[in-house]
């Protein structure tokens, strides 16, 4: 079963090994030292996490001003090795 759930810090390694796992392409996300400040943009930004099978299988990380909701960050595992695969 699969939920959509408000971001809480206990997911914040959870969601760090999911965006490393995308590779380099992500790595101004994980790198340092821009890690430790994503890491707080997590918590300051409007933040939804995908849990699938109890695990952390994808987010989304907003922000908004007086009119819209700009989507920053989308990711989603979807890859086949993962035997834990989203279906949100």
């Amino acid at each position: 079963m699969c939920e959509i759930i408000p971001y809480e810090r206990k997911y914040e390694d959870d969601i760090m090994r999911l965006i490393e796992a995308e590779g380099e392409d992500w790595k101004i996300y994980w790198g340092m030292p821009n890690a430790l400040r994503y890491r707080e943009s997590l918590g300051e930004s409007i933040t939804y996490l995908a849990i699938c099978n109890q695990s952390v299988c994808g987010y989304s990380r907003s922000l908004k001003d007086a009119l819209c909701i700009y989507i920053c960050d989308l990711l989603l595992n979807n890859h086949p090795a993962n035997k834990s695969s989203c279906s949100c």
